[in-house]
């Protein structure tokens, strides 16, 4: 079976009528004032929010981190095995890889 753009033009025509009207009977019977929108947020939300906020407000560098590692390497007792090492450049590669 063929379906012609003709056909198929009329069904749209047919729907788009059929639908218009539905629309208008809703809007009469119902009343277009009568609707009010609501904004509902959950307490995950909210608290993902509040995380956000402090995540944005703290600082980009942790200077008594920096400083402390700072000292340990002028100081020569900074101790990082091979392995610690080596997991961190994987666990970066892998972001990488991801990202």
């Amino acid at each position: 079976m063929i379906i012609s753009k003709a056909q198929v033009q009329n069904i749209m025509k047919i729907y788009g009528k059929d639908s218009s009207s539905a629309r208008l009977d809703n809007v009469k019977s119902t009343g277009a004032a009568s609707k009010t929108d609501e904004l509902s947020i959950s307490n995950a939300s909210r608290v993902m929010q509040k995380a956000m906020m402090a995540a944005k407000q703290a600082p980009d560098i942790r200077w008594d981190r920096v400083n402390d590692l700072k000292e340990k390497m002028a100081a020569d007792t900074l101790d990082v095995s091979d392995e610690e090492i080596a997991e961190k450049i994987m666990e970066q590669a892998l972001v990488d890889e991801y990202i």
